[in-house]
């Protein structure tokens, strides 16, 4: 959140708001599908390319 790049600060403010989601797929690897996970790193990939 100390970035000045505000795609950067979306970043941060979507995984804090998903942190106990993105936890729980920590817990239960395997058991449910990536693409939860393939959809964050996509949105995080965007924003560093667009700042």
């Amino acid at each position: 959140m100390r970035s000045r790049l505000e795609p950067m600060k979306r970043v941060a403010r979507m995984l804090r708001a998903h942190s106990p989601l993105i936890l729980n797929w920590f817990c239960a690897r395997g058991t449910i599908s990536a693409g939860a996970a393939e959809g964050f790193n996509n949105k995080a990939k965007l924003a560093t390319k667009k700042a």
